[in-house]
């Protein structure tokens, strides 16, 4: 989303008169505006609505305000249950600000709706509140529909005033909300009243369960609301009190309008405008009435509008929609009713910023009656409980949207702790080059200047890397071309010839901490939409289990540099035992098959050297031992290790380096065993299973299809990465499958700027004419 950061704005809190009590809360707000600027994830997705099992394909967009740095270069995104505990997750490389990659579902998952987030380390540093979410519906063929049921009757409704408060002598806007399980509720009316006289000071006819009234409460004066149905009801309203503050919000398309009343006994009070992410307007009130006005341009998508006291405490609240600005681009399609098997073109055209704009298109099948706003906008602000009025036209949406948001309270987090930058006590760096594995070690001894950790990956194609250690006994691992759920060993690498005769080990978990703190669903669903959806997917999975005609396309396309080369260099020699006599000791084997390295036993201690042939001498120290490429100190072990059990052998007969790694000479062994190298580390080193890079899966449609078999897929294409001509058009093309219905292709895009793209054009799949 655009975020602006208001330096001309700025210059009121600045020029405003910040004295006494107030200094404390106005320094507060500039101190956190001048580091507010911070990562951004926008995601977008396939899909929206899954089966178990299925996959969702994304493309992340990061954006970095701070041009200064570069985007992170790894992005993280977990898939939560209500429960909160993640179901799925993945890590994925980033080039340039994009990453493109896809998650694949659990088939245990219960139906219903789960939460989808992304992030990236450096957004870690602000609270979880500006990572990107959004909603995701799961369908299992056994779960009931998971939209909350009606109310039931008889009717009954709330009341919120405005910025929350009562103001005695002061014109309040009041929002009501109607709960019924009726389908027609349009007549319902409702009346304030006073209770002395029942005289009527407000009225007003609900309007897809939202009523708006307006009136000026008396401070000695009793009021009630009544419900106007079949059997009337009653409710006594809260007093009034004469020393709160009003805070009316509105907005006439260009400009959002802003009005403040407070009570002469209010000090000096402070008027600010979030988003869930960014600090986005601040300035002191000083007088009893005051109003100002902001372009609407500069605080789009969902805000929170707050006026504060000089602890940052609340003293009234509300929240607020500005529409993100209409794109000017274009999606249309060759034809607006197709067969099945037949293909289809999409033009794209005018697409504004054709050089700082990444898109992505996917075509899928319509499931349920969403809205667009919904599910292009609504969701990625964390609007918590809307459901949209199914019979709402498109054109009332946002209207009925900042309506409801006069009922609701920010989910967000207090504002004391935003300004007071209670975020994480840890600095969490921006991962502009690869992945980080982070932790800390401490040890029984101090440690040394020059220790290090070790991190090993064990196997044919072994993974090494390693990381200094600060004095507090932090340390980050660089990790580079690794994939999946890995077993990793960590080991402590002392500069001196001493080793600490007790380790502590701390691996940070990889993915944030903190689950989300609320879930939402965005739309309702009805029983019969429900039903459909279960239906449509048991015959799919049915169809699929029956003639197996989807082919895997799993590519591990980021894999294709492994086997490429080892962390140690090219091997001078490699040998495989079993070409050669059986030797009875791997002692035999040096001293048979292994030119150029030497072992020696001096008092029943053996040492190994390596012979250089480039200077005819010796190394000046001893070769680095590895078992399956895990480094190891144990000698006696490699020597009595098992001949019949080594698969091959590789020797490096050079000094070579790994950054700081110095390593004079390489003798590694490969071998037929699991976990050979567990014995010789006991008690020496740190196991443990960590996630990596998640593999790429990539997106295919079939081709062709023998006539035959059927074709149920509801996702058509899906394309990230989509590049235009110079011109500003392109064009692309799928084939649809059997599966008839509603069909839409979706445009969607964020510019550098955060301005969102999203643009949709319909089809429908019917049956081919029959001769």
């Amino acid at each position: 989303m655009k975020r602006v950061y208001f330096g001309l704005l700025w210059l009121v809190l600045i020029q405003a008169p910040i004295l006494g009590k107030a200094q404390g809360v106005g320094t507060m707000l500039q101190n956190y505006a001048s580091k507010s600027a911070t990562e951004e994830v926008f995601l977008q997705l396939s899909e929206t609505a899954v089966g178990v099992g299925d996959t969702i394909w994304f493309q992340a967009s990061i954006n970095q305000p701070d041009t200064a740095q570069n985007p992170s270069r790894v992005v993280y995104i977990e898939l939560f249950n209500q429960q909160k505990v993640a179901v799925a997750q993945g890590i994925y490389q980033a080039s340039l600000g994009v990453a493109t990659g896809q998650l694949s579902l659990p088939d245990s998952l219960v139906g219903g709706w789960y939460q989808l987030r992304a992030y990236t380390q450096h957004m870690q540093n602000r609270h979880s509140s500006n990572f990107f979410t959004q909603p995701i519906l799961v369908v299992n063929v056994n779960a009931t529909n998971p939209s909350p049921a009606t109310r039931p009757n008889p009717p009954s409704f709330t009341l919120h005033p405005e910025g929350g408060n009562w103001v005695a002598d002061k014109k309040t806007n009041v929002v009501a909300q109607l709960y019924s399980s009726a389908n027609h509720t349009d007549t319902i009316r409702l009346e304030i009243i006073q209770a002395s006289d029942s005289a009527v000071v407000a009225q007003a006819t609900f309007s897809h369960r939202l009523a708006k009234l307006s009136y000026t409460p008396q401070a000695d004066t009793s009021y009630m609301a009544r419900l106007i149905t079949a059997d009337t009801s009653y409710t006594q309203l809260p007093n009034a009190k004469p020393d709160d503050c009003t805070l009316r919000v509105s907005s006439d398309g260009n400009q959002l309008k802003i009005d403040v009343t407070k009570q002469p006994s209010i000090r000096e009070v402070f008027l600010a405008i979030r988003s869930g992410k960014q600090l986005l307007h601040a300035q002191a009130v000083n007088q009893p009435s005051f109003s100002t006005s902001v372009p609407t341009s500069q605080v789009p998508g969902l805000i929170e509008v707050v006026l504060l006291d000089n602890q940052a405490q609340v003293l009234a609240q509300r929240l607020f929609y500005i529409d993100e600005p209409t794109s000017s681009s274009s999606i249309s399609l060759s034809k607006t009713t197709v067969s099945p098997r037949e293909e289809l073109h999409v033009s794209l055209s005018d697409i504004p910023n054709l050089n700082e704009v990444t898109l992505a298109l996917t075509v899928r099948k319509t499931h349920l009656s969403q809205h667009p706003l919904s599910v292009a906008v609504l969701n990625n602000f964390g609007l918590a409980g809307v459901s949209l009025p199914t019979d709402l036209p498109a054109s009332q949406t946002s209207a009925w949207v900042n309506q409801w948001l006069v009922t609701q309270k920010s989910s967000w987090r207090s504002w004391p702790k935003m300004l007071s930058q209670e975020d994480s006590s840890e600095r969490f760096i921006a991962e502009d080059e690869m992945l980080l594995i982070t932790g800390s070690v401490h040890t029984s001894q101090p440690i040394g200047e020059d220790d290090q950790v070790l991190l090993s990956i064990p196997g044919d194609d072994p993974y090494f890397e390693y990381s200094e250690i600060t004095e507090g006994g932090r340390f980050a691992i660089p990790i580079s071309r690794v994939y999946g759920s890995q077993n990793s060993i960590l080991q402590y690498n002392s500069a001196t010839d001493e080793q600490p005769q007790s380790i502590r080990w701390k691996v940070d978990s990889t993915f944030a901490s903190s689950p989300p703190a609320k879930f939402y669903a965005p739309y309702t669903i009805t029983n019969d939409e429900w039903q459909k959806l279960v239906n449509e997917y048991r015959t799919r999975k049915s169809i699929q289990q029956g003639y197996y005609y989807f082919e895997d396309n799993a590519e591990d396309t980021l894999g294709q540099s492994r086997k490429q080369f080892r962390f140690y260099g090219a091997p001078n020699v490699q040998i495989d035992p079993e070409d050669y006599i059986a030797l009875p000791s791997f002692e035999e084997i040096c001293r048979e098959l292994l030119p150029g390295v030497r072992l020696m036993k001096k008092k029943k201690v053996y040492d190994f050297d390596v012979f250089n042939p480039t200077s005819r001498k010796f190394l000046p120290n001893e070769p680095t031992l590895l078992l399956d490429g895990v480094p190891i100190q144990d000698k006696d072990y490699i020597i009595n290790f098992p001949p019949d059990q080594i698969d091959f052998i590789e020797t490096v007969n050079r000094r070579t380096y790994y950054g700081n790694v110095r390593l004079d000479g390489v003798i590694a062994l490969y071998t037929k065993q699991e976990k050979a190298y567990e014995d010789a580390l006991a008690g020496r080193a740190h196991f443990t299973t960590l996630p990596y890079y998640t593999p790429l899966v990539s997106f295919s449609s079939p081709d062709s299809l023998i006539a035959s078999l059927p074709d149920f897929r509801t996702l058509l294409h899906w394309k990230p990465n989509v590049t235009l001509d110079t011109d500003e058009t392109g064009s692309l093309s799928f084939t649809t499958s059997d599966e008839l219905g509603q069909y839409e292709a979706v445009l969607q895009g964020v510019t550098k700027e955060g301005e969102v793209i999203y643009e949709i054009a319909t089809f429908e799949v019917k049956p081919a004419d029959l001769p």
